[in-house]
């Protein structure tokens, strides 16, 4: 005799239309995670103003450090300076530089001359102050003071190195130095090419 199959419907198994279980999404131990993307930040623009005058500073520092000597002769068919015996070494000072043409501070010219002789356009005080000079000059005084404050190793001394062809006539020396007097340039050093004794 064969087994009679009932047709009754099978009741589901208890929990079986619930959520499923949300550990069953999770990550595979050793998965790499996906990051969600963050949404573009706006750009933002930077001023480097303040940074490239620290670097600036940073190599003023570096090349006062490293300079063998603290006044730099250039060859000039304009300029021959006097000769002396003198030993003494040259100081870090400003220097400026007397031709026949020109007068240069660092290097720069300031004062154009004619023949050794300071113009009269760019004199004042009876002829003795030379006015281009010397508002160049009150302007790296103020370098000199910045420096100072940011570095106290490198104090303001001071001292103005004049350069002057051995041609130059004195009134004009004695202008410059006059001119550097008021500037607040107190000590004078002339540059002179060493002799070589025998």
């Amino acid at each position: 005799m064969a087994d009679d199959v009932l047709d009754t419907p099978t009741q589901p198994e208890p929990g079986a239309n619930n959520f499923p279980d949300p550990a069953l999404f999770a990550p595979k131990p050793g998965a790499k995670k996906r990051h969600k993307r963050a949404p573009h930040a706006p750009k933002a623009d930077i001023s480097i103003n303040s940074l490239l005058d620290i670097l600036s500073v940073i190599l003023m520092f570096l090349l006062k450090s490293y300079t063998s000597s603290s006044v730099v002769l250039k060859q000039s068919k304009d300029l021959v300076p006097p000769f002396s015996a003198s030993t003494i070494a040259a100081e870090d000072s400003t220097a400026v530089t007397i031709t026949m043409k020109d007068i240069l501070l660092q290097d720069k010219p300031i004062v154009q001359l004619e023949n050794g002789k300071v113009t009269d356009r760019d004199t004042s005080h009876a002829g003795m102050l030379i006015e281009p000079l010397f508002s160049a000059l009150q302007d790296e005084v103020q370098h000199q003071r910045k420096i100072e404050a940011r570095n106290p190793k490198s104090p303001f001394k001071g001292i103005v190195t004049i350069i002057a062809d051995r041609n130059v006539p004195s009134p004009a020396i004695v202008k410059v130095m006059y001119t550097a007097g008021l500037a607040e340039y107190g000590k004078f050093k002339f540059l002179l090419v060493k002799l070589e004794r025998g």
